[in-house]
């Protein structure tokens, strides 16, 4: 073991003659020999230090080197080992996020676009309607008030519902705005036909029936909607005001394009139907 050092066989000789002397002894009570022994054995250290510094500094220097290596070798070979294994795969701060949002937030609505909503009714063909609703609320207004005690009157009297009464003066009339009504008191559009033995008027190149009051108007159409042509609206006596909308259109009573459609939203929109 010794011989294999080479370089510190005189230093490591006296200091293991030292140690093992001390352990016999406890390091109590040494003899005054054996103090004066490793002070020689010291001094011989120290001289050897003295005349091999140089050496020694060497050796340590490669022993710092060696080490250091050894450290940088193994320090290498972990960092290959921990590079080797497959890297857990990252969740994004963002999709974290959003997956919370998806846990705890309300399932929103889709967002539809307006061009795949489809009214619930075309507005072709209803332009009576359309053109009932630019005319002025309170003129609306004072023409229902005005007709609804005639309406109720007369279906009293014939049995046509009130809200069709005042629903066909209402939409026909244009709320009295129309020429018929300026020039001949004509709420209803009804034409001249040959037992016709009032007045007429031409209007638009078509021949309309004229009266001298609005009352009389209204008794007309009564008369109109429940003999001749139409004399089978006395079997819908009792039914409600939907009924008459479709059966008269069905039978050709269709001053204006879309009748039953156009009337029933009329009594509608306007709460005709109170009349009843």
């Amino acid at each position: 073991m010794w011989e294999k050092k080479g370089l510190f066989d005189p230093l490591m000789i006296p200091l293991a003659t030292s140690l093992i002397d001390v352990y016999h002894t406890g390091g109590r009570g040494l003899p005054v020999w054996n103090n004066f022994k490793i002070q020689s054995k010291m001094g011989s250290v120290l001289a050897f230090i003295r005349e091999n510094w140089f050496k020694l500094a060497i050796a340590v220097l490669l022993l710092f080197v060696v080490f250091r290596r050894e450290l940088s070798v193994e320090m290498n070979v972990r960092g290959k080992a921990e590079a080797s294994q497959p890297e857990p795969p990252r969740v994004s701060k963002r999709s974290f996020v959003e997956r919370l949002t998806d846990l705890f937030s309300p399932p929103v609505a889709k967002k539809v676009d307006r061009m795949e909503i489809k009214p619930f009714t075309s507005t072709e063909g209803m332009e009576a309607t359309q053109s009932l609703a630019r005319v002025e609320a309170s003129i609306r207004e004072a023409f229902i008030s005005r007709f609804r005690r005639v309406a109720l009157e007369e279906q009293q009297k014939f049995g046509i519902p009130a809200a069709i009464i005042l629903g066909n003066a209402l939409l026909i009339s244009q709320a009295g705005e129309s020429e018929g009504v300026q020039k001949g008191l004509n709420f209803f559009g009804l034409p001249c036909t040959q037992d016709w033995q009032g007045e007429k008027g031409d209007i638009a190149g078509k021949c309309y029936r004229y009266y001298e009051t609005a009352w009389m108007s209204f008794r007309d159409h009564s008369l109109y909607l429940t003999t001749g042509k139409y004399s089978g609206t006395r079997a819908l006596k009792g039914k409600d005001f939907s009924a008459w909308a479709l059966f008269l259109e069905k039978e050709g009573f269709a001053p204006i394009p879309n009748y039953s459609l156009q009337v029933l939203e009329v009594i509608q929109t306007y709460d005709l139907d109170r009349a009843d």
